[in-house]
């Protein structure tokens, strides 16, 4: 590779991959949430560090669709809202 700038977004995007390529078991909407503010936040932080380079823009999107994919395959769906869910009641 001749430019040393696409070297280090491939290096950061192979990071992002590592980080998000086994998909956590969630059953709550509101912790999928979060699990996908920080992918996104991972993404936007390298495509910002090397604004205007295309690889990184193009790149970051498309690891962020494959997380996405591969979160629908390990979970089970529809996810629970959280706030709906029946209160268990503890007797003591």
């Amino acid at each position: 590779m001749k430019d040393q700038k696409n070297r280090d977004v491939l290096t950061r995007v192979y990071r992002l991959v590592e980080k998000f390529e086994v998909p956590p078991k969630i059953i709550y909407e509101d912790e999928a949430g979060k699990y996908f503010d920080e992918a996104l936040k991972d993404c936007k932080e390298i495509i910002e560090e090397f604004r205007g380079n295309q690889f990184a823009w193009s790149l970051c999107m498309g690891v962020y669709e494959a997380i996405g994919e591969r979160f629908k395959a390990a979970n089970e769906f529809p996810l629970k809202d959280r706030r709906t869910e029946p209160v268990q009641e503890r007797f003591i």
